[in-house]
Order: C-alpha cells, then structure tokens, then sequence
C-alpha cells in the first residue's frame, strides 16, 4: 500500500506499513505532519475492500487524515 498526494508521488509524512497474517493483510496509516492531508490509497492488487479493523467499515481509497491520525484496517 502506498499513500500519493494529488500528483501521484508518495505523500511526504505519511508512515504506511502492511502485514501478512495467513491470507489476511493488516495496514498501518500514520499522519506525522502538523497538518491535515489528503492521501490516495493504491495496492496490489488493485481495489481490495479497506476495512477499519475495529468497526470493519470500508475505508475509502481517497482518505483525509488529521494530524497524528492513525488508521488501521485489513484487506
């Protein structure tokens, strides 16, 4: 996973992680900059269901995050 900005190049300040647990994928989104920031989520494969690990509601590819907003999810 991968969090671009508006032209398509990785967001800066923007710590993704992804994990492999048998067939299932756990990631990580941090905000580390002192503003809000609009990201665009791409992965391999393309367009999995996102989910909020915790209320397994879908996570859309186009997110805005909030300064040190952590977020994570499955897919």
């Amino acid at each position: 996973m991968t969090a671009l900005d508006e032209a398509g190049n990785p967001e800066w300040g923007i710590e993704v992680r992804t994990a492999r647990i048998g067939n299932q994928r756990l990631a990580y989104l941090i905000n580390f900059r002192r503003n809000t920031i609009q990201v665009d989520l791409r992965w391999k494969p393309k367009n999995p269901r996102f989910a909020d690990l915790d209320s397994e509601q879908a996570i859309s590819s186009k997110l805005t995050l909030k300064s040190r907003e952590i977020i994570i999810g499955s897919f």
